[in-house]
């Protein structure tokens, strides 16, 4: 029963651990690409290509 117990308490301490570092960020996944993706030129292009609009 005392190893039953002990058995439960590690689980339920290791799925808890685990949440944590979930929540923090260092666990499974933390790197999203998507808020790294480049939105359009910046103003230091748009002031370089300036002069070079092409006719649409």
């Amino acid at each position: 029963m005392l190893l039953a117990f002990i058995f439960v308490g590690g689980v339920v301490l290791f799925f808890g651990a685990l949440e944590l570092l979930r929540r923090l960020g260092l666990a499974f996944g933390a790197y999203k690409p998507e808020l790294h993706y480049m939105r359009g030129p910046g103003p230091k292009w748009h002031e370089k290509h300036a002069g070079f609009r092409g006719r649409s």
